[in-house]
């Protein structure tokens, strides 16, 4: 089963500083989650993700203020 959060995409390219962060990251390493625009599928990779926020690559083409949905696979 897998679980899906809506990220409101409102920035590009930022700079990760300690100070700037809200709440602790769970480092993930190559972790592949599976993203959803406008009925579109792709892929990710996860470097981090916390209650705050998660920082992902991915090739899919995105734009600014995008709706992006994430599905975590379990384990």
């Amino acid at each position: 089963m897998s679980s899906a959060a809506h990220v409101k995409h409102t920035e590009f390219a930022v700079r990760e500083t300690s100070d700037r962060r809200g709440a602790p990251r769970a480092i993930t390493v190559l972790k592949v989650v599976k993203l959803i625009r406008n009925g579109i599928e792709g892929l990710a990779r996860c470097r981090n993700i916390s209650e705050s926020g998660m920082k992902l690559e991915t090739t899919m083409p995105l734009d600014l203020n995008d709706d992006v949905a994430v599905e975590l696979a379990p384990g």
